[in-house]
């Protein structure tokens, strides 16, 4: 499927674009478990608030629940801790699709109908069938109408980032390279973050238990990379380089 992809500078102006005034209120209530669904934590119908609209739950659950389910198929089920840290990071992506949202609200920025048919069109020919391409949206839990929406909301966001970039906006490598050192904590999704190491700290206190601890948690997570576990989620979800 379609997916954006944003390179460091991009990013930068993402991020620039999302947080200058932005005002996000997160509400993480807990609201009782839930029962027959995969993911193991439970989550309020109003995640955050951002500039006063909410974000519901909703935005962020399918993919969520792809992803747990993802993990236990593969044998590696996620701890609920680690699906909180998956929530978060969702949630996170959301709230930065939100602002660039609105942002091409204010902007005036308009999609028709006809461009999204054109953009769907264009990512059917990625499939060798109309059914493959079904198949697809199945595996994902979209609709075909669910999917035109993400879409549009793609293409809007491209016309933002593709108007603010060509309205003389300069960013040099040193600027892309110092920015992330300064906000390095605020990277934590896959797309936006790429790990090469997964660091597991040992206790300073007790060198020899804190060594010990710290082997017993790498082993497990080699053992979830021979089963087939992703690299850079696993790194999300355990490295401790923050």
């Amino acid at each position: 499927m379609k997916h954006l992809t944003i390179g460091k500078a991009r990013l930068l102006l993402i991020l620039t674009l999302c947080w200058a005034a932005a005002s996000v209120s997160p509400v993480w209530a807990h609201s009782g478990h839930e029962h027959g669904v995969q993911p193991s934590i439970a989550l309020p119908a109003v995640l955050a608030k951002v500039n006063g609209a909410d974000i519901k739950k909703s935005s962020i659950w399918t993919a969520l629940t792809r992803t747990v389910k993802r993990y236990k198929q593969r044998g590696i089920p996620l701890t609920r801790g680690q699906e909180k840290v998956a929530a978060k990071k969702y949630l996170q992506d959301q709230i930065n699709r939100n602002l660039l949202l609105e942002k091409a609200n204010q902007m005036g920025i308009q999609v028709s109908d006809s461009l999204v048919q054109a953009e769907l069109d264009s990512v059917k020919k990625n499939f060798n069938s109309e059914k493959e391409f079904q198949a697809e949206l199945k595996k994902r839990e979209l609709t075909l109408d669910q999917y035109r929406h993400e879409l549009k909301d793609d293409l809007l966001i491209d016309a933002v980032l593709r108007r603010e970039l060509g309205g003389g906006i300069q960013i040099t490598d040193d600027q892309v390279e110092a920015y992330f050192r300064k906000n390095s904590n605020r990277f934590s999704s896959t797309e936006q973050r790429r790990a090469s190491v997964i660091l597991i700290k040992g206790d300073p206190k007790d060198r020899t238990q804190g060594e010990r601890k710290a082997q017993e948690a790498l082993k497990k997570i080699l053992g979830k990379l021979k089963k087939g576990g992703d690299f850079a989620e696993l790194a999300q979800l355990h490295s401790q380089d923050s």
